[in-house]
């Protein structure tokens, strides 16, 4: 079976959106390596991204372990399931006296215990996908070379995904300078060995 590497949309998770990078800057250095109808896609991809990193890098300067994080998450997805379990057997009198015309503002009561426990769940399943994640995390590393590689990886990513002009010059080349123009836009050190960094993370089947 022919391995591939992951796509970059496994690492993308909505909770860590990064909505204060330099995104013009960021579109000016598309030119030459995407489409400009992809632009929106992208960027909002490295927003995705770099919110990831940042996490990390603060994760990293963090008194609390990553043993201790994921032992928070599990005592939260705890209450979670319990509050979760109590509002679907509300108190069946105190529901009935709750109709639409309860809410000053309008509402309906079961719409708003349904969307509630919707929201909870929600929450739990980040809960396990970030302790998926924290267990990745090694524990002997710089505290910024795991996040700086792990960024690193992902733009390579969006790179081979969005990339438009595949028979042109060197591709690796074109990655790896497209890599160093982000990175120095957001003022993170690039290192010289981008190509290890991106081949020491296992593909996925």
């Amino acid at each position: 079976m022919t391995k591939k590497k992951k796509d970059i949309r496994d690492n993308v998770i909505s909770g860590w959106l990064d909505k204060s990078i330099p995104e013009d800057k960021i579109i000016i250095s598309f030119e030459g390596y995407f489409k400009e109808d992809d632009t929106n896609r992208i960027i909002e991809q490295i927003k995705y991204i770099i919110g990831y990193y940042r996490s990390l890098v603060e994760l990293k300067e963090n008194k609390e372990t990553v043993g201790e994080e994921i032992k928070r998450i599990d005592k939260i997805n705890e209450q979670i399931d319990e509050l979760d379990k109590q509002l679907q057997y509300y108190p069946i009198n105190a529901n009935l006296t709750l109709d639409y015309k309860s809410f000053k503002g309008g509402g309906d009561w079961s719409k708003l215990i349904k969307s509630t426990r919707n929201s909870l769940n929600r929450i739990r399943r980040y809960g396990i996908f970030a302790q998926r994640k924290l267990n990745e995390i090694p524990l002997k590393t710089k505290p910024n070379k795991y996040p700086r590689d792990r960024l690193i990886f992902s733009l390579s990513g969006i790179f081979d995904d969005y990339y438009a002009y595949k028979k042109v010059g060197n591709l690796i080349n074109s990655r790896n300078d497209f890599i160093k123009e982000i990175l120095e836009i957001l003022e993170i050190d690039c290192p010289d060995h981008i190509n290890k960094i991106i081949q020491k993370y296992p593909p996925s089947e």
